[in-house]
């Protein structure tokens, strides 16, 4: 186990609430730090930092919506005085590269955004030691001892699937 770090605040979940925690009591001077691990679906999915919204919800739905619009867009262009060869093709991959790409770039950009205001980043799932005290292990096993006056609690939620399914 690595010794024992210390902190003004530490938030446990790297979301959109938990880090907007982070970053404002950085800005206000207290030493602060988020933990952030997710643990992968039952069909294996994971993510990085900034939640469900900027990984597997709100960001990537928009951006798909987006490209179902522009599809649209292009077979009615031609009413409209562009030559547009038809029909339309899509590549289902390159898509979903795409977004992928753009939800990576958010994941680093919320890293660093955190490097900027000195909140220390663990890629650890936290569990309670006592109530200012936690416990975070890396997926390798390795375990850290990280404790602060004030603890967040900001880890969103999942569903949970039924065992059966």
């Amino acid at each position: 186990m690595q010794g024992q770090q210390d902190f003004d605040l530490l938030v446990i979940g790297g979301g959109s609430g938990g880090l907007a925690c982070a970053k404002e009591a950085a800005q206000l001077g207290k030493k602060v730090a988020v933990t952030d691990y997710v643990e992968p679906s039952p069909q294996g999915t994971r993510w990085g930092l900034g939640g469900t919204c900027v990984n597997v919800g709100c960001i990537p739905k928009k951006l798909m919506h987006q490209a179902a619009l522009l599809g649209d867009m292009i077979r009615d262009a031609h009413h409209y005085g562009w030559e547009v060869a038809q029909p339309v093709q899509h590549d289902w991959n390159k898509m979903a590269e795409a977004v992928q790409n753009h939800v990576k770039s958010l994941n680093w950009g919320h890293r660093v955004q955190l490097q900027d205001r000195k909140v220390k980043y663990f890629n650890i799932k936290a569990s309670f030691v006592d109530k200012h005290t936690v416990c975070g292990v890396t997926k390798s096993g390795k375990e850290t001892l990280l404790s602060a006056d004030h603890i967040v609690i900001a880890t969103g939620g999942r569903p949970k699937y039924p065992t059966h399914i």
